[in-house]
Parts: C-alpha cells; sequence; structure tokens
C-alpha cells in the first residue's frame, strides 16, 4: 500500500505597510516545511 502524501498548507500573509519585509516574510514562509502556497494580500 502506498504511503498517503504529506499534506500542505497556504500560508496567508497580510502585506499593510510592509514593504520593507515582505520579501523576508515570505522566503521565510516558504521555506517553511509542508507549505504549498504563499498568499500575500
Amino acid at each position: 500500500m502506498a504511503a498517503a502524501p504529506a499534506p500542505s498548507v497556504s500560508v496567508v500573509i497580510a502585506a499593510y505597510n510592509e514593504a520593507d519585509r515582505i520579501a523576508d516574510a515570505v522566503a521565510a514562509a516558504r521555506a517553511l516545511p509542508g507549505v504549498g502556497a504563499v498568499v500575500v494580500v
């Protein structure tokens, strides 16, 4: 029997007034295991 695929999660990042930090926040979120999508709003 094949193992079930690992679950993935979506990360939502609020970006209001975060221009100086958003790139680092997105990079950190993408580096986390199990993250399937990063959504910036």
